[in-house]
Protein backbone atom coordinates (compact mmCIF):
# COMPACT_ATOMS: atom_id res chain seq x y z
CA UNK A 1 0.00 0.00 0.00
CA UNK A 2 1.40 3.07 -1.01
CA UNK A 3 -0.11 6.00 1.15
CA UNK A 4 -0.20 9.52 0.27
CA UNK A 5 -1.48 12.99 1.52
CA UNK A 6 -0.58 15.67 -0.60
CA UNK A 7 0.64 16.13 -4.75
CA UNK A 8 1.74 19.56 -5.32
CA UNK A 9 4.70 21.75 -6.04
CA UNK A 10 3.36 24.62 -3.37
CA UNK A 11 4.94 23.20 -0.23
CA UNK A 12 7.60 21.01 1.08
CA UNK A 13 6.94 18.72 4.20
CA UNK A 14 6.97 14.72 4.50
CA UNK A 15 3.26 14.74 3.74
CA UNK A 16 4.09 16.34 0.55
CA UNK A 17 5.06 14.62 -3.14
CA UNK A 18 6.08 16.74 -5.86
CA UNK A 19 3.72 16.44 -9.21
CA UNK A 20 6.63 15.72 -10.73
CA UNK A 21 7.79 12.83 -8.48
CA UNK A 22 4.03 11.48 -8.71
CA UNK A 23 3.61 11.39 -12.09
CA UNK A 24 6.63 9.07 -11.94
CA UNK A 25 5.55 6.77 -9.28
CA UNK A 26 2.39 6.62 -11.13
CA UNK A 27 4.51 5.51 -14.50
CA UNK A 28 6.23 3.17 -12.77
CA UNK A 29 3.50 1.50 -10.70
CA UNK A 30 1.68 0.80 -14.00
CA UNK A 31 4.58 -0.83 -15.33
CA UNK A 32 5.73 -2.97 -12.96
CA UNK A 33 2.76 -3.38 -10.53
CA UNK A 34 -0.96 -4.28 -10.57
CA UNK A 35 -2.83 -1.58 -9.04
CA UNK A 36 -6.29 -2.87 -7.48
CA UNK A 37 -8.72 -0.56 -5.81
CA UNK A 38 -9.14 -1.05 -1.47
CA UNK A 39 -11.95 -3.30 -2.00
CA UNK A 40 -10.30 -6.07 -4.30
CA UNK A 41 -7.42 -5.90 -1.76
CA UNK A 42 -9.82 -6.26 1.24
CA UNK A 43 -10.82 -9.63 -0.54
CA UNK A 44 -7.93 -11.41 -1.47
CA UNK A 45 -6.51 -10.87 1.94
CA UNK A 46 -10.07 -12.06 3.61
CA UNK A 47 -9.48 -15.13 1.25
CA UNK A 48 -5.97 -15.75 2.62
CA UNK A 49 -4.62 -15.55 -1.44
CA UNK A 50 -0.59 -14.74 -2.67
CA UNK A 51 -0.92 -10.65 -2.95
CA UNK A 52 1.84 -11.01 -5.05
CA UNK A 53 2.65 -7.46 -7.16
CA UNK A 54 -0.78 -5.55 -6.29
CA UNK A 55 -0.56 -2.89 -4.83
CA UNK A 56 -2.94 0.27 -3.63
CA UNK A 57 -2.64 3.64 -4.08
CA UNK A 58 -4.68 5.93 -1.05
CA UNK A 59 -4.60 9.53 -0.02
CA UNK A 60 -5.21 10.47 3.62
CA UNK A 61 -7.19 13.93 4.60
CA UNK A 62 -8.86 15.10 1.62
CA UNK A 63 -6.87 17.77 0.14
CA UNK A 64 -7.73 19.60 -2.99
CA UNK A 65 -4.80 18.90 -4.52
CA UNK A 66 -5.60 15.42 -4.89
CA UNK A 67 -8.30 16.32 -6.99
CA UNK A 68 -6.68 18.89 -8.98
CA UNK A 69 -3.02 17.03 -9.35
CA UNK A 70 -3.24 13.55 -8.54
CA UNK A 71 -6.49 12.37 -10.66
CA UNK A 72 -5.07 13.97 -13.87
CA UNK A 73 -2.43 11.41 -13.49
CA UNK A 74 -4.19 8.60 -12.10
CA UNK A 75 -6.72 8.97 -15.22
CA UNK A 76 -3.83 8.95 -17.55
CA UNK A 77 -2.17 6.02 -16.23
CA UNK A 78 -6.05 4.42 -15.44
CA UNK A 79 -5.35 3.84 -11.84
CA UNK A 80 -7.52 3.38 -9.30
CA UNK A 81 -7.13 4.79 -5.42
CA UNK A 82 -8.60 5.58 -2.55
CA UNK A 83 -9.03 8.53 -0.78
CA UNK A 84 -9.64 8.34 3.04
CA UNK A 85 -11.84 11.68 4.09
CA UNK A 86 -12.84 13.69 7.46
CA UNK A 87 -16.13 13.94 6.39
CA UNK A 88 -16.71 16.95 9.27
CA UNK A 89 -14.12 19.02 6.88
CA UNK A 90 -15.30 18.38 3.19
CA UNK A 91 -16.42 21.47 2.07
CA UNK A 92 -14.64 23.76 5.07
CA UNK A 93 -12.45 26.31 4.22
CA UNK A 94 -9.08 25.44 5.44
CA UNK A 95 -8.38 28.48 7.11
CA UNK A 96 -10.70 28.13 9.71
CA UNK A 97 -9.97 27.60 13.64
CA UNK A 98 -11.60 24.39 13.81
CA UNK A 99 -9.71 23.29 10.99
CA UNK A 100 -6.31 24.40 11.66
CA UNK A 101 -6.98 23.68 15.37
CA UNK A 102 -7.26 20.06 14.56
CA UNK A 103 -5.30 19.49 10.82
CA UNK A 104 -2.66 22.19 11.77
CA UNK A 105 -2.10 22.85 8.15
CA UNK A 106 -4.17 25.65 5.88
CA UNK A 107 -4.37 23.66 2.76
CA UNK A 108 -7.19 23.80 0.53
CA UNK A 109 -9.98 20.72 1.40
CA UNK A 110 -12.10 19.04 -1.11
CA UNK A 111 -15.48 19.78 -1.77
CA UNK A 112 -18.11 17.23 -2.02
CA UNK A 113 -18.55 18.32 -5.91
CA UNK A 114 -14.98 17.40 -6.20
CA UNK A 115 -15.57 14.09 -4.17
CA UNK A 116 -18.28 13.11 -6.29
CA UNK A 117 -16.41 13.66 -9.43
CA UNK A 118 -13.55 11.45 -8.23
CA UNK A 119 -15.62 9.03 -7.57
CA UNK A 120 -16.96 8.59 -10.52
CA UNK A 121 -13.31 8.33 -12.10
CA UNK A 122 -12.23 4.98 -10.53
CA UNK A 123 -11.72 6.66 -6.83
CA UNK A 124 -13.06 4.76 -4.20
CA UNK A 125 -13.72 6.62 -0.74
CA UNK A 126 -13.15 5.54 2.97
CA UNK A 127 -13.63 7.02 6.51
CA UNK A 128 -11.52 8.68 8.14
CA UNK A 129 -13.79 9.93 11.00
CA UNK A 130 -15.35 13.01 11.30
CA UNK A 131 -13.41 15.58 12.73
CA UNK A 132 -9.67 13.42 11.83
CA UNK A 133 -9.33 12.78 15.74
CA UNK A 134 -6.78 10.91 17.32
CA UNK A 135 -9.04 8.18 18.32
CA UNK A 136 -7.03 6.79 21.03
CA UNK A 137 -7.64 9.36 22.65
CA UNK A 138 -11.01 9.86 22.84
CA UNK A 139 -13.49 8.08 25.24
CA UNK A 140 -15.73 5.18 23.76
CA UNK A 141 -18.59 7.35 22.85
CA UNK A 142 -16.86 9.75 21.02
CA UNK A 143 -15.19 6.96 18.82
CA UNK A 144 -18.63 5.61 18.36
CA UNK A 145 -19.65 8.99 16.86
CA UNK A 146 -16.68 9.68 15.08
CA UNK A 147 -16.97 6.42 12.82
CA UNK A 148 -20.82 5.83 12.94
CA UNK A 149 -21.43 9.60 11.88
CA UNK A 150 -18.68 8.88 8.60
CA UNK A 151 -19.97 6.13 7.60
CA UNK A 152 -23.83 7.81 7.63
CA UNK A 153 -22.29 11.04 5.61
CA UNK A 154 -20.14 8.76 3.58
CA UNK A 155 -23.49 6.27 2.16
CA UNK A 156 -25.66 9.34 1.94
CA UNK A 157 -23.17 11.28 0.02
CA UNK A 158 -21.69 9.48 -1.98
CA UNK A 159 -24.45 6.49 -2.12
CA UNK A 160 -22.03 3.63 -0.98
CA UNK A 161 -22.11 0.49 1.40
CA UNK A 162 -19.00 -1.04 2.07
CA UNK A 163 -16.68 1.91 3.47
CA UNK A 164 -12.90 0.94 4.17
CA UNK A 165 -11.25 2.73 7.20
CA UNK A 166 -7.89 4.86 8.14
CA UNK A 167 -7.21 5.72 11.42
CA UNK A 168 -6.23 9.62 11.31
CA UNK A 169 -2.84 9.75 12.63
CA UNK A 170 -2.21 6.15 12.22
CA UNK A 171 -3.63 5.18 15.52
Amino acid sequence: MLMYHRVTDETRNVNVVSEGAFQKQMEFLRRYYDVIPVAELLKIIMKKENIGRKVVITFDDGYADNWYNALPVLEAYQLPACCFIPVGFIGVDSSSPRYLNTCGRDAPILTWDQVRDMKGKNIEFGSHTVNHVRLSECDLQIVKEELLGSKSVLEKELNIEDIPFAYPFGS
